[in-house]
């Protein structure tokens, strides 16, 4: 067996040469060539740049066991293979019995690769200004397969490295490493919204290791081979050992080498039988959910899928199109609260927010707008139009036959708007809300509270046309368009 050091041109090897001859007597100081022919199980010190390294080790045929020395020109392999910076520590790795040797190295579509690998945009991550903390990041659609499975996720950004390498730098992902150390890892970020994505970020800054669960919005994949591609067939965006690049598909293997390189990771464990390792819990996602993160930035607090509330939606878009018992409805609501605004009786007025079906188009138009659901806007907006118009000219033709002219309590209240009037309609709302998608509160229940603040101010304005008057018709409509917003 053989012992060698090969350098390139432009190293200073006066120290490594001292240091060298002094532990192996006979060992052989030559200048590197990628032409060089080595005799099997060699023992190899290398000094040499990052690009001769990867050609070096892509053509190696025979059995070596290489130590790599530290060198200005070598950054990518020091960090891959976590070289110390200092020289005797980096040789004293040589001789150590618990040293971690590597044979296995990262290729990304056929080319080595020492570094982190970023698809998609690292800038939020690496943004440490106070506008960054805040920004709403863009999530786009990805196939991800690995020899034996394969899933569908939307992610904002997918880093991929040597197992050791990314549990170094993102330790508080993973669970402590069991297995090998130079398998392939990789994390998909898929925030569901930017609450979700502040909390990752609370992640990134206290630095949590050894996470027994994954926060939500992070996957971790362990592998030696992944194929990566966009569910819309466009090209991803990779930057890695500060290139970038773009490519419709990126495939990623582990490659076992024909060299055991010493390495200064620790930590490894007993090595067992080598398996895939996925949880994918967190970011396996179906078309439906992809299709509506892909199409817009993060909201602000997560949007359910419709199949988790699918009798929701469901009653949701009936309401939002109305029906011929809601016409019925809305008639009877707005007469019998004609009537009691004109008895000045709350207990007719109270009868009349039973009966008003107003909470179901104005439940939908919520929903629709917080998803951007165009059927629920377009239908629900439709409907209420048509319920305020129909509710106006019923109140005001009955105002108008009525023999009477004179403002009750009951209207004068609804003429004079006041900030305790807007506090009602936002309580009103949040209990038809609530109350709406609930099953355990009765809907009807959450339709008086919100017939509180839409169906008498909208009556009485209604009273204004027949009578005439355009200040009671603007100033109870005015509270009507307030409490409705």
């Amino acid at each position: 067996m053989k012992t060698l050091f090969l350098y390139d041109k432009d190293a200073d090897i006066k120290e490594a040469k001292k240091i060298l001859k002094e532990r192996f007597s006979n060992i052989e100081i030559l200048p590197f060539s990628l032409d060089f022919e080595f005799e099997e199980n060699s023992f190899v010190f290398l000094m040499i740049d990052d690009d001769e390294f990867k050609k070096f080790i892509c053509l190696l045929k025979v059995s070596l066991k290489i130590v790599i020395l530290p060198f200005f020109k070598n950054p990518l392999t020091k960090k891959a293979f976590n070289i110390p910076q200092n020289l005797e520590d980096a040789l004293e790795l040589a001789f150590r019995d618990d040293t971690f040797l590597d044979k296995n190295i990262l290729f990304y579509n056929g080319k080595a690769v020492f570094d982190c690998i970023n698809i998609g945009s690292g800038e939020w991550i690496e943004d440490k200004s106070f506008l960054g903390f805040f920004k709403r990041p863009r999530l786009f659609g990805v196939l991800i397969e690995t020899k034996e499975k394969s899933l569908k996720s939307a992610s904002f950004l997918i880093e991929s490295s040597s197992e050791a390498f990314l549990f170094q730098k993102r330790a508080y992902f993973f669970k402590g490493s069991e297995n090998f150390c130079d398998r392939i890892a990789t994390l998909i970020y898929s925030p569901k919204s930017v609450f979700q994505a502040l909390k990752l970020r609370y992640f990134f800054a206290v630095k949590k290791k050894n996470s027994k669960t994954l926060p939500q919005g992070i996957g971790v994949i362990k592998s030696d081979y992944l194929k990566i591609s966009s569910l819309d067939k466009s090209e991803l965006f990779v930057s890695f050992e500060g290139k970038n690049e773009k490519s419709a598909e990126i495939v990623l293997e582990n490659r076992e080498i024909e060299a055991k390189i010493v390495t200064g990771w620790k930590g490894c464990g007993k090595q067992k039988e080598r398996k895939e390792s996925l949880r994918v819990q967190n970011v396996s996602l179906d078309d439906e959910v992809i299709e509506f993160y892909t199409k817009r930035k993060l909201p602000f607090v997560r949007i359910a899928s419709e199949e988790a509330f699918a009798e929701l939606f469901t009653k949701l878009k009936e309401a939002a199109r109305g029906s011929v018992a809601y016409g019925v409805l809305l008639i009877l609501s707005v007469l019998m609260a004609t009537v009691g605004l004109f008895q000045n009786s709350s207990p007719t007025i109270i009868g009349a927010m039973i009966l008003a079906p107003l909470m179901g188009p104005i439940i939908a138009f919520s929903m629709g707008a917080i998803r951007f659901d165009s059927f629920l806007l377009a239908n629900s907006l439709k409907t209420l139009f048509v319920s305020v118009i129909f509710t106006l000219f019923i109140s005001a033709v009955f105002t108008y036959f009525m023999p009477f002219y004179h403002i009750t309590n009951q209207m004068a209240i609804r003429t004079h708007p006041t900030l305790l009037d807007l506090a009602v309609a936002v309580i009103s709302g949040v209990a038809a809300a609530y109350g709406y998608s609930n099953s355990k509160v009765g809907e009807s229940l959450a339709g008086v509270a919100i017939a509180v603040a839409l169906v008498p101010p909208l009556c009485v304005s209604g009273i204004g046309i027949g009578w005439g008057s355009f200040s009671i018709f603007y100033n109870a409509l005015l509270l009507f368009l307030t409490n409705i917003v």
